[in-house]
């Protein structure tokens, strides 16, 4: 966020983290902000859009307007999910129906690989509860959608 000219932020850094998390991960997609375009082009690639109910691990989640996207880390059932975003530290719960008092909307559609399979679920994971520095986390969803675009599709920095 800080070389787009944001600051030293994770708020609004929903798309920037999950594609940092993608490039970690071998998967090559331009830093992007904002939910609405790295969904644009995480679908660009070939990804298939899964229907809310059907998540599993290593799914991409999009909530519905575009405001916020994020790992399925696991699907615990089919409403809630361990998520790894920018609102914790580690993994946390999130439900895929939104939860109006954490300010979390619902997941309107998920993305998953071409031929991708789940990976084996850990029941022994730790989930990170709401830190003590909490205001550094942004808890709720925010939208992204206005934000200046640093990268072309084709990994290319804007002038």
């Amino acid at each position: 966020m800080q070389d787009n000219g944001y600051g030293s932020t994770l708020h609004n850094a929903c798309a920037a983290t999950l594609s940092e998390f993608m490039n970690m991960s071998a998967i090559d997609v331009p830093v992007t902000l904002g939910a609405g375009n790295l969904a644009r082009r995480i679908k660009a690639r070939g990804w298939n859009a899964v229907t809310v109910g059907n998540q599993r691990a290593g799914d991409v989640a999009v909530a519905v307007n575009d405001v916020h996207i994020f790992l399925v880390v696991q699907a615990v059932d089919h409403d809630v999910m361990i998520i790894a975003d920018n609102q914790a530290p580690a993994p946390h719960r999130r439900k895929a129906s939104g939860d109006p008092k954490l300010d979390h909307s619902p997941v309107a559609y998920l993305l998953r690989a071409d031929g991708a399979s789940a990976p084996a679920s850990n029941p022994e994971m730790q989930l990170q509860a709401v830190p003590p520095d909490a205001d550094a986390y942004p808890q709720g969803d925010e939208d992204t959608g206005g934000l200046r675009e640093p990268f072309e599709d084709n990994g290319e920095r804007k002038q």
